[in-house]
């Protein structure tokens, strides 16, 4: 029965004596198309740890980076705080360099006493000064790293602080809620689901006997009539436009089947629904031009 319906995939000709140039312009109906979500994203916990609140629920409408739950952050802001304070403490960064000008200046002297009378300054202890003076720029160096070190944690407690906030990463519908307020979560655990059906998967088969592979291409033009919505080419509800995104590189040997995909745009009010059935006709060259001319 399958096999039968599918090969009512067939060419729209202009009469019986249509030659081969002219049956390659013409369009293609390909009967019991499926439609499928493309973009439904499971949207997890980033952290573990407690949620504090759940913002949505099932239905609701989101856009993209929308906060939709939080963990409780508190140790994360204390966090945040304590390096934040860090960060912006210099203290150890002055202090070195005004004690590397300190030893700086106690060198130079030392080497001006003995340049006047040798020996002034015992070897060993100019030695301790000239110690003393690379120390510092050490020092210096050092207090700059862990100046350096202290904003990369402050950087790093942000992003952490962050990501106690779990964000749909799409625009969407909220179709399922598997958390909620007060339960614990683990990284990386579902907390829900959000499903965009802006655009839609159509997908079909066609006989390689009643049309050649080679005919078949991505980015062709197609229009999908909705069964549900007034059936093929004859409803109400105008056709969902779209482009030819996948062939199957490939002929099923039984059948002599081969699946085509079709990504098509809903309408304002996205009347295209998963699981639908349908017919999707794949335009003629001449039937696509007309259509891209049109206002």
């Amino acid at each position: 029965m399958q096999s039968t319906l599918l090969l009512t995939a067939v060419l729209v000709f202009v009469g019986p004596q249509a030659d081969g140039a002219a049956r390659a312009e013409q369009a293609i109906l390909m009967r019991d198309c499926s439609v499928e979500v493309v973009d439904e994203v499971e949207v997890p916990s980033k952290l573990p740890g407690v949620l504090r609140s759940v913002e949505v629920h099932e239905g609701d409408e989101v856009l993209a980076e929308q906060e939709v739950a939080r963990l409780d952050d508190k140790r994360a802001l204390i966090a945040l705080d304590m390096s934040t304070k860090k960060s912006e403490n210099d203290v150890n960064v002055r202090y070195a360099e005004s004690a590397s000008e300190v030893a700086e200046v106690e060198y130079e002297q030392g080497k001006r006493a003995n340049r006047k009378v040798a020996n002034t300054i015992p070897p060993i202890e100019l030695r301790r000064l000239e110690l003393s003076y690379k120390r510092g720029a050490l020092q210096i160096e050092q207090a700059d790293r862990e100046f350096i070190l202290e904003s990369l944690q402050r950087d790093l407690d942000q992003v952490t602080l962050d990501n106690h906030g779990i964000k749909s990463p799409i625009d969407g519908i909220v179709v399922a809620v598997n958390k909620y307020q007060g339960e614990a979560v683990t990284a990386g655990e579902l907390v829900l689901t959000v499903r965009n059906i802006n655009q839609l998967r159509v997908k079909g088969y066609l006989k390689a006997t009643e049309v050649p592979h080679s005919r078949i291409k991505p980015g062709q033009i197609v229009e999908f009539y909705a069964d549900l919505l007034g059936g093929a080419l004859a409803g109400d509800t105008p056709p969902f436009r779209g482009k030819i995104t996948y062939v199957e590189p490939g002929i099923n040997p039984s059948s002599k089947e081969f699946q085509v995909w079709a990504l098509v745009k809903n309408n304002k009010a996205n009347d295209l629904l998963p699981g639908m059935y349908g017919t999707m006709k794949i335009l003629g060259a001449e039937e696509a031009v007309a259509l891209q001319a049109a206002p």
